[in-house]
């Protein structure tokens, strides 16, 4: 079988090609030149799968007797995932750059060209599982990660192959990787926003959406607290920041629980105020083909499920009744909720037995 290993230069990505090639199949890496500074005069912005990725990732790929290609994915990573998650804040909604990368670039973008060049699958260090051609978690549930992977189209998960996903933790790939000798061993994980420095995205966003989104910060009735610079600093949940001059009438802390884009209203209320019972759901990928039957009443299916709105956050159990591309999740009993639920975050439904398989991915429509 021919696999093509997508190499950060990070220790999973690593460890994830030398594991295809012991599996015995011909294996080629690349890394993926995703953004290039010179692309967007923006504050903070900055090259991500840079030259000493690459390097990293070349020497692994030395080590291991692969060959090892650098392919510039630059101009679909912008459009698809930095442009969208400009447009994204802009309409008062909350993105994953992730879940953006996984779904265009990695698992859209990376699949079609290795198919032009003939290869059977795209191996990557994702910790996920790939069981009978459905998507499963990792065995590692800390470091699952099938939230993000399963943003990908239903119709390419076949194509996957992802060996990290049977390890126990963390330790043992470093240990594997440590024993291969590969320099990447105790490379440390990347976080934050990948094509962002630290800290960065206030005056990026600044810079790209500029003083048309300013508004006023209103209680729920709709009484004015304070003004804002731009409703793109806000996100739901967010209780710091504020920086209103006037105190709740009860003394207790207030939080963002909703932005309206189109009035550019920030509103604040009681923590309480965040939790949901209810979501509404768009732009549905089914994953579970059971849930494709046409023959319901009205086209209307109904199936409990554990859904998931965090990347790490609790998978709650609930019913879903889903009609073509909407859906609606509804948790079950009377105490159960999602606290802080944010437009334009992505939703993943697993079965209710395991919590292990996913039958669905959506956006989050409104709560």
């Amino acid at each position: 079988m021919r696999v093509l290993v997508g190499m950060s230069g990070g220790v999973d990505s690593s460890l994830a090609a030398a594991l295809a090639k012991k599996a015995g199949h011909e294996v080629m890496g690349v890394t993926m030149q995703l953004t290039r500074k010179e692309q967007l005069n923006l504050p903070g912005f900055i090259d991500h799968g840079s030259f000493e990725e690459a390097h990293d990732a070349e020497l692994v790929a030395q080590k291991i007797g692969i060959r090892f290609e650098c392919w510039d994915m630059s101009e679909v990573y912008k459009e698809r995932v930095v442009m969208h998650f400009i447009r994204e804040y802009a309409r008062g909604s909350t993105p994953n750059p992730c879940v953006a990368c996984n779904e265009n670039v990695k698992f859209a973008a990376l699949v079609a060209k290795a198919r032009s060049l003939e290869f059977d699958k795209i191996c990557t260090g994702h910790y996920a599982r790939v069981i009978n051609t459905e998507l499963h978690r990792a065995v590692d549930l800390q470091k699952d990660q099938s939230y993000f992977v399963a943003s990908m189209l239903p119709e390419v998960v076949k194509y996957c192959y992802f060996p990290l996903g049977e390890f126990a933790n963390k330790k043992l790939v470093r240990a594997e990787a440590k024993k291969r000798g590969f320099a990447t061993h105790n490379k440390k994980d990347s976080a934050d926003i990948c094509f962002l420095e630290k800290k960065a995205m206030r005056a990026f966003l600044q810079a790209s959406l500029g003083d048309n989104y300013r508004g006023n910060i209103v209680d729920p009735d709709g009484n004015i607290l304070g003004e804002h610079a731009g409703f793109w600093n806000f996100t739901v949940g967010q209780r710091q920041g504020l920086d209103l001059k006037t105190p709740a009438k009860d003394g207790r802390a207030r939080f963002v629980i909703s932005i309206n884009p189109k009035t550019h209203e920030v509103v604040v209320g009681p923590k309480e105020a965040l939790l949901r019972r209810e979501i509404l759901l768009e732009d549905i990928r089914i994953f579970d083909a059971s849930l494709l039957d046409n023959s319901a009443r009205n086209n209307t299916r109904t199936v409990e499920l554990r859904g998931q709105i965090r990347a790490h956050g609790e998978a709650l159990l609930g019913v879903l009744e889903l009609q073509n591309n909407k859906a609606k999740f509804r948790t079950s009993g009377t105490t159960t909720a999602f606290e802080a639920v944010a437009r334009g975050q992505s939703f993943v439904g697993y079965d209710a037995q395991s919590n292990l398989r996913v039958l669905l991915k959506a956006t989050i429509q409104s709560s």
